[in-house]
């Protein structure tokens, strides 16, 4: 039976993304626009029924994405209680691109939450 990974990009499409900018050496946070940021290469979590422990599962991570899309931090938010889980998210969530997002006619690093829901 396969199980069915639902990737809520809800916080991509409704603005809750932030860039991070380096003004006066101290990094601040700006919302960006709903269309600033878009998967170039989509996270593959791979996960069974013996991971999920037969329940559903939500998972909340802070994803720090450098100049060139690649993410470079994963940062648990909310954690779906069963480390081993956790830990095979979080390393499918490496493995993701981002188009570079371009701010000013140049490249900037961003800050993105990103909502997981297994079931």
């Amino acid at each position: 039976m396969k199980i069915k990974t639902l990737i809520l990009l809800s916080s991509i499409l409704c603005g809750y993304s932030y860039a991070e900018t380096d003004i006066n050496n101290s990094p601040k946070e700006l919302k960006l626009q709903s269309s600033g940021v878009s998967f170039l290469r989509t996270p593959k979590i791979d996960v069974n029924e013996n991971d999920l422990k037969g329940k559903s599962h939500q998972f909340l991570a802070r994803l720090y994405v450098n100049e060139i899309g690649k993410v470079t931090q994963v940062e648990t938010l909310k954690s779906t209680g069963l480390d081993a889980l956790d830990q095979k998210i979080s390393a499918s969530l490496r493995g993701a691109r981002f188009k570079p997002y371009i701010e000013n006619g140049q490249a900037t690093s961003f800050i993105i939450q990103l909502p997981i829901k297994l079931n």
